[in-house]
């Protein structure tokens, strides 16, 4: 059941000391503004396969219980340009794909971007959710806050999609949401290709020099994925 009452509470508990903060309708219409993310070996890729890609990516996540209840949890929180992004659901399509064993083996990425919350913000909303849904190891994160997590003196992002689209390599680069009439949408600033293909790649700002290159060859071996999924091709 959802705790509607813990969402209406959430905000005033935590600026109880006298901050203003309104729930705020999602609005998604900056990513319409926003710069396409160039792939320098997407090639002439199909685009009838594209699209049935995205739809079968689409199908896996409405038909996945444990994905759909995060939406909605996500979505009542009308956290600004909230998603479930990466892991939970990559792993979800390879496993389904694959004929594997399906369940969240990794962390519920929660990503935001609101620059008017401070970033511990992002604890309490974390701790909330822990304890009013202790069946999901929830992480929370304003994207507003993390272009520097790898690496120093990185340009900030201007949106959840800019943040997505700099997760290391490109089946990770997902994120789903409900809209206002509860219609799944993703966000694919690459596609969904590579995901459905098992082929993994460094993005192109992970692709710049051996430095972020290593993060990505690192991830790939402790993470343990070729020896998961045989099939999936890794490319550099």
């Amino acid at each position: 059941m959802v705790h509607l009452k813990f969402f209406q509470t959430l905000c005033a508990n935590f600026f109880q000391s006298g901050r203003n903060c309104k729930l705020n309708k999602p609005s998604y219409t900056l990513r319409k503004k926003q710069k396409k993310y160039r792939l320098p070996w997407k090639g002439d890729a199909n685009s009838v396969d594209s699209f049935q890609n995205e739809k079968i990516v689409k199908r896996i996540i409405s038909k996945n219980k444990d994905l759909m209840q995060i939406l909605r949890i996500i979505k009542l929180l009308d956290l600004k340009q909230g998603v479930l992004a990466a892991g939970s659901i990559r792993n979800t399509v390879w496993q389904v794909l694959s004929g594997q064993q399906v369940f969240l083996e990794n962390d519920v990425d929660l990503v935001y971007y609101d620059p008017s919350k401070p970033q511990n913000y992002d604890f309490f909303i974390e701790s909330q959710l822990r304890e009013n849904y202790p069946g999901y190891n929830w992480q929370v994160k304003n994207e507003v806050y993390m272009h520097d997590y790898d690496f120093k003196k990185e340009n900030p992002f201007v949106s959840v999609e800019d943040a997505i689209a700099h997760f290391v390599e490109t089946p990770t680069c997902i994120g789903a949401y409900l809209n206002t009439n509860e219609i799944l949408k993703l966000i694919i600033p690459y596609g969904v290709d590579d995901l459905v293909n098992f082929t993994c790649r460094p993005v192109p700002a992970f692709r710049e020099d051996q430095q972020h290159l290593d993060i990505f060859k690192n991830r790939i071996r402790c993470k343990k994925w070729i020896k998961k999924y045989p099939q999936l091709k890794v490319i550099v």
